[in-house]
């Protein structure tokens, strides 16, 4: 599936996703939301770097929306990825979800080369 493009307001270029994930949305009786998560909607990454989330855009593959106690593969355009520079590897498993945690994930490709990890 085709991916669309972000615009870098810094330099008006036209940017794709940084990193696909598989995103599992937690039950709303084990924590989770209530309401489907649609495609387009902004959360917090948690990477494992202690005092440290991340916001990315999620455009779930599966169609416009990722239901409660399902899971779907998204592409994430992450607001400020220069944090992550040489930070992330495929296979990271991550939670979603700022002071209550919605979610799970596992990063299942890395598209912008300088988030890779060496």
């Amino acid at each position: 599936m085709r991916h669309k493009s972000r615009r870098n307001d810094s330099t008006n270029q036209q940017l794709g996703p940084d990193i696909e994930v598989e995103l599992t949305l937690f039950p709303a009786d084990k924590g989770g939301v209530k309401n489907p998560m649609l495609s387009g909607s902004w959360v917090f990454f948690n990477f494992g770097i202690p005092d440290n989330l991340y916001e990315g855009r999620c455009e779930f593959q599966e169609g416009t929306d990722l239901r409660p106690d399902s899971t779907g593969r998204a592409f994430v355009w992450l607001r400020t990825p220069r944090l992550n520079i040489g930070r992330l590897t495929c296979g990271l498993e991550f939670t979603i979800g700022s002071m209550e945690k919605i979610g799970r994930g596992r990063i299942t490709e890395i598209i912008n080369e300088k988030l890779k990890k060496d």
